[in-house]
């Protein structure tokens, strides 16, 4: 004996299948209208993450600088050449350095202020707007022995 039942959808079932096309559509949409703004969201935040790993990056050389340039026997060279060491190891380019008073001009007891300065250009990864064509500068000042 072989029954066979012809099973037609009730309205209710039509409906919550409807409800579902339609849902999933719904979602699509809120999905595209949404990605953009995540997207942003997720690159300012590495943009900006990268502009506190900079600036602290600058302001780490700059005391490393500061600490070579107060020895006596150490010269702007020495000292440079200190800042440049640090900036190498965090990817750091086009930097400037300058030095407050002229260290062969410092006697002891001077205060003696590195200053170290690099351009966002070049130096972060995507250049938003709000973090791109900005000079970060720091200073770091120590008394000559």
């Amino acid at each position: 004996m072989n029954l066979q039942i012809d099973h037609r959808p009730t309205r209710k079932e039509r409906s919550r299948k409807r409800f579902a096309r339609r849902r999933k559509g719904a979602a699509l949409i809120e999905f595209a209208i949404c990605l953009p703004f995540i997207t942003l969201i997720v690159l300012s935040s590495m943009e900006c993450t990268n502009y506190i790993f900079m600036r602290q990056a600058l302001v780490q050389s700059a005391y490393e600088g500061a600490r070579v340039a107060i020895n006596p026997q150490s010269n702007e060279s020495t000292a440079t050449n200190r800042v440049k060491e640090v900036l190498d190891g965090r990817n750091i380019k086009n930097s400037s350095i300058s030095f407050s008073p002229r260290l062969r001009n410092a006697e002891r007891g001077d205060l003696i202020e590195v200053t170290v300065s690099a351009p966002s250009n070049g130096n972060l990864l995507f250049g938003l707007p709000g973090f791109s064509n900005r000079n970060v500068s720091v200073n770091a000042t120590m008394v000559r022995e």
